[in-house]
């Protein structure tokens, strides 16, 4: 489905209803379904990967597809590993390119029985669960946070609970200390000593399992902000005090000349009409910040770069070369580094509506449409991927003023 997205307002203003965010929905759903228990989760998320992941839970099959969702396959996985019976666990073909053997090796280590049934390092997977144990594991921490994650999420279940760690660069930490915080909302004590973590047996108490508004879906209205001199957008339900790394956008409004703060209605954005002219931001443990950030930048005109980004090669696509692909169809002067993108001089976007690839990836599809804010006309492919993690993100433009057809 392609999206045509256009915007002639004089400026974006308006109210965003941000949906849950899925990443701790999912944390809340695998713990609840070890527990065992129907306690309820309140503000639980819509997005796709969510009601896939609760889906996969119910499910009395031994086979589980997980699709295109790297948080579900990562921490199915150690779950079914943990829970006696034998399953089949599958995935898209871009699933099975992303790499999962440092987490097979991991819990392996731990006495899990998972085989390869496919390419080794790579999903499909075939386990026999229940040889789960407790002990102490070291993990490479440089491809995927959501290795550790998946560990540290089944930790309270073993019988002395679980050493965790982690070597190499680590990426994506906040969403490691993510999960560490709602084990925590949960009752779990947990020991956190650098890159040493030790989870320690208990019950898992889910009294108070509330899911904040997503702050990785505030980043594309953040780019819409960046792109409309005398933006002012409201964003009710985001906490200043969040467990979500992503919540450092609230950091970042100077970087892209944007006055922001806190007030008893929520987070609120407010264009000033200047802006540096270039910006260089190490986003290694925002790396879903880095699509809607770039965009902006390039879509106002600015030099810089964004570093700490070789993961994302690995997510649902190769981010990096999405990015610049757009980018240079777009007509910005840009190029690839190692470990991510660098925009070299300022350039004008066209406007005239090229079609841009959304790679089958929703980062790329939303921070693609809003470029429409600067360049007036933006067509993408793909665009019913919001739905994995935004499934209203067609309606929040429209209550700003954008013009949105959905084509087949």
């Amino acid at each position: 489905m392609i999206a045509c997205v256009r915007f002639h307002q004089q400026r974006v203003a308006g109210t965003v209803l941000l949906p849950a965010s899925k990443s701790i929905s999912n944390r809340y759903l695998l713990l609840r379904s070890l527990t065992g228990s129907d306690a309820a989760i309140a503000n639980l998320s819509e997005a796709r990967d969510t009601r896939l992941l609760q889906e996969l839970l119910n499910s009395t099959t031994t086979v589980l597809d997980a699709q295109d969702a790297g948080t579900v396959y990562r921490f199915l996985t150690a779950m079914l590993a943990y829970k006696p019976g034998k399953w089949q666990l599958t995935g898209t073909l871009r699933m099975q390119e992303r790499p999962v053997g440092a987490l097979v090796e991991a819990l392996r280590t731990l006495g899990a029985d998972i085989r390869y049934t496919g390419k080794d390092g790579y999903p499909p997977l075939e386990i026999q669960g229940g040889k789960l144990v407790s002990g102490s594991i070291t993990v490479d921490g440089s491809v995927s946070s959501q290795f550790i994650s998946a560990l540290l999420l089944v930790a309270p279940f073993l019988p002395q609970g679980l050493r965790v760690r982690t070597n190499g660069e680590l990426v994506s930490a906040p969403y490691i200390a993510m999960t560490v915080a709602i084990l925590r909302k949960c009752g779990i004590p947990v020991d956190v000593n650098g890159q040493d973590i030790h989870i320690s047996a208990a019950p898992v108490r889910l009294e108070n399992a509330v899911v904040e508004s997503d702050w990785s879906s505030a980043a594309f209205f953040f780019e819409a902000a960046c792109l409309s001199p005398e933006a002012s957008i409201l964003f009710p339900g985001l906490e200043e005090t969040s467990v979500q790394g992503d919540a450092r956008l609230a950091t970042l409004g100077s970087h892209f000349g944007l006055i922001s703060g806190f007030d008893e209605s929520g987070w609120r954005l407010e264009g000033t009409g200047r802006h540096p002219n270039s910006v260089e931001l190490d986003l290694r443990g925002e790396p879903d910040l880095f699509p809607a950030l770039c965009a902006a930048a390039a879509g106002m005109g600015m030099t810089g770069s964004f570093s700490g980004l070789g993961h994302l090669r690995n997510k649902e696509s190769d981010r990096l070369l999405a990015m610049e692909e757009n980018l240079l169809l777009l007509g910005a002067d840009c190029s690839l580094v190692d470990d991510g993108l660098v925009l070299h001089s300022a350039q004008p976007l066209r406007t005239d509506g090229i079609l841009l690839n959304g790679f089958a990836d929703h980062r790329i599809v939303m921070a693609m449409a809003l470029l429409a804010t600067r360049c007036g006309y933006i067509r993408v492919t793909d665009a019913e991927q919001v739905a994995k993690s935004f499934p209203g993100f067609w309606k929040a433009l429209g209550k700003l003023g954008y013009e949105v057809q959905l084509e087949p």
